[in-house]
């Protein structure tokens, strides 16, 4: 199981691997943290979150949270650049997909 980003900007891809005991819910937030990471100092870039899974964008958008994975994240999307997330059934196009409201 593992992670990966691909920064559209810098055509940079990352892979991250997570070990087999991690789930998919752990891949995905993790994803999404490597994302907001990875556009830190970036200041005129937007990040599209393109995800299926939406219990990893509900997490996200939780007022409580107790995975300090998704803690984390959540602190890193705060201090990004412009974030918009897309539900994404089955990796579709953007353009068919939903856009979440953060």
């Amino acid at each position: 199981m593992g992670a990966s980003v691909f920064n559209q900007t810098s055509n940079l891809k990352l892979t991250f691997p997570l070990g087999r005991y991690s789930t998919v819910f752990q891949a995905e937030i993790y994803a999404i943290l490597a994302c907001a990471y990875s556009l830190y100092n970036e200041h005129e870039a937007s990040i599209a979150i393109c995800s299926d899974i939406q219990a990893a964008l509900k997490a996200l958008l939780s007022a409580k949270t107790k995975s300090s994975l998704v803690a984390e994240t959540k602190t890193a999307l705060k201090n990004s650049p412009l974030l918009i997330a897309y539900v994404c059934f089955g990796y579709l196009d953007i353009a068919t997909s939903r856009k979440r409201d953060w």
